[in-house]
């Protein structure tokens, strides 16, 4: 049971960062379009 639940945390994890550095790219490519 606390693989289980350590694995699901992992993943859960994993999410936010991929989710975090889509967010960054988004911020990143609207400064680049708000400043030349």
């Amino acid at each position: 049971m606390l693989k289980i639940s350590y694995h699901k945390k992992n993943e859960v994890l994993q999410n936010h960062e991929i989710r975090f550095r889509d967010f960054l790219q988004h911020l990143i490519r609207l400064v680049g379009v708000i400043v030349p």
